[in-house]
C-alpha cells in the first residue's frame, strides 16, 4: 500500500482576494507537501467564513503537523489519514486573529470537533463527533464568537423574547451558563395609545455596552430548520448597535427599531421569498423622532406607529380615539316577501311614537354609547343600572323580558370602563334621548363586541337585550318580539326598517377595505332561539330551572349521546324564511371571508351542552348549505358555553369564546367536579377561565387573498388558544360522511339500533329525575357532614 502524503497545515492561511489557493509549509516544500486551501462562508449568509485544507487533487492525506503561523498546534494533530481539516473564523476577524472551530473530516461519517478555549495562547479542547451543519452550527459559533470575540448575537426568535422578557439575559454558554449574566437583556412594553383597548407588544433586546459588540440580527423563522441574518441597509454585522425593539406577527419579527451611537432608526422586514440573508430596509411612514418608549405618549405618535405597523405587515391596530378607516356596509335587499297568513311585527312604538324608545333600552343604548364616546354617560346612568338590576331580580317580568345576566353584565362593565378610565371632569346629566340614537353607526363595531359581550350571558348577538330570562331560550319565549324590538331601538332602526318586519334579528355586515374594494369580509349574524324548536327532552318554559332539573337535563343528554336516542330529531334553528336569506347571503357573497355567527356552538365533543348537536337535523342543513355554496374561508364564532375553545372539523373551524364574567370554573363545584368530568370527552383544549376572542384579518395584495387569525385571550390579555388560516387553505377537499348524533362525538350510529331498543332506552332515561334527585341528597347531605366535621 502506497503512504499516503504527509503535510503541514496552517490554519492561519488565507486565500487573500480569491476564494482559494495552493500552498505549501514551508512555502520551499515539495509538490507532495502541498495544501489546497478553499474559502466560503459556511453555514451562507452566517457571517463566518470556513477555510478548508485538503489535497490538491482532493484524495485523503496525513497531517504530519498543524500550526497556528509559527505556532504549533498539537492538540490538532490527527492521527490518521484525513480527507480535510477546516477552520471557522468571524468574517469580521482582520487578520484572522481568533480561529473559532475546527473540523477533522475522516470519511464522510467520521468527524471530529475541537472549540478555541481562549486566553493568551490558542488551545483547544474536544468539541463532539457529530457531523454540525446549518442552524445547529451557526448556533455553535454564534456562542463562540460571543465568548471569543467580544462580538454578541441579537436573538430575536420569538421564543427567546418571550422566555426573557422579564429582563432575563442571555447570549451564549461562556458568559450566560446559568442564564443571569448574559450580555443581553429583554423586556417587554405594551405600547398603545391612552384610552385605546388594544396594544402592541414590544420586546427590547439592550447590548451591555462596553467592550461589546454586536456581530448580528438574527432570528429562527416559526417552523423553519434555518437561522435567517437581519441585514439593515446592507449592513451584516450594523455598527454601534446597542438596543433593538422588536415587533411580532405570527411569532415574526416584522418591525424593529435599532438605537446606536448614530442615528436610530425603524425597520420593516421584507416581503415575498424568505431568505436566510433578509435585506431590511426603512418603513417610508413618517415616524422620524418616535421611539418605542415615546409611542405611547399622544394620539399622534401611537397613529404613526399604528401606520408603521401595518406598512410592515405586523397587523391592523385602531387609530387612537378614532373611527376605522374600515368602510361598513349593511345588507341593503329589502326584506323577503311575507308567506301567506304570517303577521309582520309592527316594531316597538316608544312614548312619543316614535321608534327607538323604552327606558331599557335607552338606557344599555347610552351606556354602550357612552364607552365609545367617553366615561360621562356612563356616570351618569350607574346608579341607575344599579336600581334597576336589584329590581330584575326580584321581577319576573322584567328578567324575562330583558334578562337579568344581561344587566349584570352591562353593569359590571360599566364600572370595570370607569376604574380603567375614570373621568377628567365631572359628570353630566346626558344629553336628551333623541340626540343619543346610534342611527346604526354604532352597530358595525358594537356587532362584534356585542356579541362576545352577549355570549357571556349566553344569548348571542341576536339576544343582546334579552332571551336570558329563561334557561337555553328558544321560539317558545314569550317576550322574544318585544326583545327583537328593543335590540333595533338600540341600533337606532326607524319603525319602518325592513328588518323589523322579519321573523328575527340576522343581519350581515361587510367591512371592507378602503384601498381595494375586493377586500371585503362578510359578517353574518345568525339569530339561532327566535325561531328554534325544542330540543329532544328540552326544559319545561314554564318550570324554574332548579338544580334537580338541571341535573336531570345533563343525564338526560348524556344517555341520549350515548344510546342515539334523539338523533333523528327534526327540530329546526333558523326558521324557513332565515334559511333562504342565508342561502342568499352564501351564494351571493363575493366577500374573501365569512364569518358566521352562532350564540352556541355548532361544533361540540361535550353531548350536554347546548349546541348545534342536539337539532342534528338543522346541524345537517346548516353544514350542508355551506359546502353547497362553497363561500370563501368560512370561520364560525360562538358563545354560551362559559368556556374558550377552537374546534378543527374536516377543514371547518369554528372559535368559541365564552364567558366574559361567568366562566364554567365560576362554580367550585364545576371547578372540582363537573369540569373533570366534562374533559374526557374534548377532543381539543379549551380554556375554562373568563376569556375573550379576537379575530384578525390580513390581506395580501399579492395574491388578493385574505388569511385570518383568531384567538382565545385570557383576563390578563394572554393568548391561550389560537389558529391561523393559511392564505391557500380549501376547505371543501374534505366529505362529511358521519351521520351519527353528534359529528364529532361518534358512538352509536343513527340507524344501527332496531326501534324497539330505542323505545326501551327512552324509558330509561326517564330515570333520570329520580336518579338526579338521589345524586342532589347525596351532595346535599355531605356538604353538610363536612359542616359539621
Amino acid at each position: 500500500m502506497t503512504a499516503l502524503p504527509a503535510v503541514t497545515i496552517n490554519i492561519k492561511e488565507s486565500p487573500d482576494g480569491s476564494a482559494e489557493k495552493v500552498y505549501t509549509v514551508p512555502p520551499y516544500g515539495s509538490t507532495g507537501q502541498q495544501v489546497k486551501l478553499t474559502r466560503e462562508e459556511n453555514p451562507p449568509e452566517s457571517g463566518f467564513l470556513k477555510f478548508i485544507h485538503t489535497s490538491p487533487d482532493g484524495s485523503p492525506f496525513k497531517v504530519s503537523e498543524v500550526r497556528y503561523g509559527a505556532t504549533p498546534a498539537s492538540d490538532l494533530n490527527p492521527s490518521d489519514g484525513i480527507k480535510h481539516l477546516a477552520v471557522w473564523y468571524w468574517d469580521n476577524d482582520q487578520g484572522l486573529k481568533t480561529p473559532l472551530l475546527v473540523e477533522v473530516k475522516v470519511n464522510d461519517t467520521n468527524f471530529r470537533y475541537s472549540s478555541n478555549k481562549g486566553g493568551g495562547d490558542i488551545q483547544w479542547s474536544p468539541a463532539g463527533t457529530t457531523q454540525l451543519s446549518g442552524k445547529e452550527l451557526e448556533q455553535k459559533l454564534d456562542g463562540l464568537n460571543c465568548s471569543l470575540n467580544n462580538a454578541v448575537t441579537i436573538n430575536l426568535t420569538f421564543q427567546n423574547s418571550e422566555v426573557h422578557k422579564n429582563n432575563n439575559t442571555y447570549c451564549c454558554s461562556t458568559h450566560s451558563h446559568n442564564g443571569i449574566s448574559g450580555r443581553v437583556s429583554v423586556t417587554i412594553n405594551k405600547v398603545s395609545c391612552k384610552g385605546l383597548h388594544q396594544s402592541a407588544d414590544c420586546y427590547k433586546h439592550t447590548v451591555n455596552t462596553g467592550e461589546w459588540r454586536v456581530a448580528a440580527i438574527k432570528y429562527d423563522p416559526t417552523g423553519e430548520k434555518t437561522r435567517n441574518r437581519i441585514t439593515l441597509n446592507g449592513h451584516k454585522s450594523p455598527p454601534s448597535v446597542t438596543t433593538v425593539y422588536a415587533f411580532y406577527k405570527n411569532n415574526n419579527p416584522k418591525l424593529i427599531y435599532v438605537e446606536g451611537n448614530e442615528e436610530n432608526k425603524w425597520f420593516k422586514s421584507p416581503t415575498g421569498i424568505n431568505n436566510k440573508d433578509e435585506q431590511w430596509t426603512k418603513v417610508s411612514t413618517n415616524i422620524k423622532g418616535i421611539t418605542p418608549d415615546s409611542a405611547s405618549g399622544t394620539c399622534t405618535n401611537w397613529t404613526q406607529l399604528k401606520n408603521a405597523l401595518t406598512e410592515a405587515k405586523c397587523g391592523i391596530y385602531q387609530e387612537c380615539n378614532k373611527k376605522s378607516n374600515t368602510v361598513v356596509s349593511f345588507e341593503t335587499p329589502p326584506p323577503p316577501p311575507q308567506k301567506p297568513g304570517a303577521s309582520a311585527g309592527a316594531g316597538h312604538q316608544g312614548p312619543d311614537g316614535d321608534a327607538g324608545g323604552s327606558g331599557i333600552g335607552e338606557l344599555l343604548r347610552s351606556i354602550i354609547g357612552g364607552l365609545t364616546s367617553g366615561a360621562i354617560w356612563a356616570i351618569s346612568n350607574k346608579k341607575v343600572l344599579e336600581t334597576i338590576t336589584k329590581v330584575g331580580e326580584t321581577s319576573y317580568d322584567l328578567a324575562n323580558t330583558t334578562g337579568i345576566d344581561t344587566l349584570k353584565a352591562a353593569l359590571e362593565i360599566t364600572e370595570k370602563a370607569l376604574e380603567a378610565h375614570p373621568p377628567e371632569k365631572p359628570a353630566e346629566s346626558p344629553t336628551p334621548t333623541s340626540a343619543r340614537s346610534t342611527g346604526g353607526l354604532l352597530e358595525a363595531p358594537i356587532a362584534i363586541a356585542g356579541y362576545f359581550f352577549a355570549t357571556s350571558a349566553g344569548s348571542g348577538l341576536t339576544g343582546f337585550l334579552g332571551y336570558k330570562g329563561i334557561n337555553d331560550g328558544d321560539g317558545t319565549y314569550v317576550h322574544k318580539e318585544i326583545s327583537r324590538q328593543y335590540l333595533l331601538d338600540f341600533f337606532g332602526k326607524p319603525k319602518d326598517h325592513y328588518r323589523r318586519k322579519r321573523t328575527g334579528a340576522y343581519f350581515s355586515i361587510s367591512y371592507i377595505n378602503p384601498k381595494d374594494p375586493e377586500d371585503h369580509v362578510k359578517i353574518i349574524v345568525l339569530d339561532t332561539r327566535y325561531n328554534r324548536e325544542c330540543f329532544y327532552n328540552c326544559i319545561c318554559k314554564a318550570c324554574k330551572l332548579t338544580f334537580i332539573k338541571s341535573r336531570s337535563i345533563f343525564l338526560k343528554r348524556l344517555f341520549n349521546a350515548f344510546l342515539g336516542i334523539g338523533c333523528n330529531h327534526p327540530g329546526d334553528v333558523l326558521g324557513e324564511e332565515q334559511w333562504e336569506w342565508l342561502q342568499g347571503q352564501l351564494y351571493e357573497s363575493d366577500a374573501k371571508a365569512h364569518v358566521i355567527v352562532s350564540s352556541f356552538q355548532v361544533f361540540t365533543t361535550f353531548p350536554v351542552s347546548e349546541s348545534w348537536g342536539l337539532l342534528p337535523s338543522a346541524k345537517k342543513r346548516l353544514l350542508d348549505l355551506i359546502k353547497e355554496t362553497k363561500p370563501k374561508k368560512p370561520l364560525i364564532i360562538s358563545g354560551d358555553v362559559h368556556y374558550g375553545e377552537i374546534i378543527q372539523n374536516k377543514g371547518m373551524v369554528e372559535i368559541t369564546s365564552s364567558s366574559l364574567t361567568h366562566s364554567l370554573c365560576h362554580h367550585s363545584m364545576n371547578r372540582h367536579k363537573t369540569i373533570r368530568f366534562m374533559l374526557s370527552f374534548y377532543k381539543t383544549d379549551i380554556y375554562l377561565f373568563n376569556n375573550y376572542g379576537i379575530i384578525e384579518f390580513d390581506y395580501d395584495p399579492s395574491t388578493s387573498q385574505i388569511k385570518w387569525d383568531g384567538g382565545i385571550y385570557s383576563e390578563s390579555g394572554e393568548r391561550v388558544l389560537g389558529y391561523v388560516s393559511p392564505f391557500d387553505e380549501d376547505l371543501y377537499q374534505y366529505v362529511n360522511d358521519r351521520d351519527s348524533f353528534f359529528m364529532d362525538y361518534k358512538i352509536i350510529k343513527c340507524k344501527s339500533i332496531p326501534e324497539i331498543l330505542r323505545i326501551l332506552f327512552t324509558i330509561f332515561t326517564s330515570l333520570a329525575p329520580p336518579i338526579a334527585l338521589v345524586y342532589a341528597i347525596f351532595v346535599s347531605l355531605r356538604s353538610r357532614k363536612q359542616k359539621v366535621e
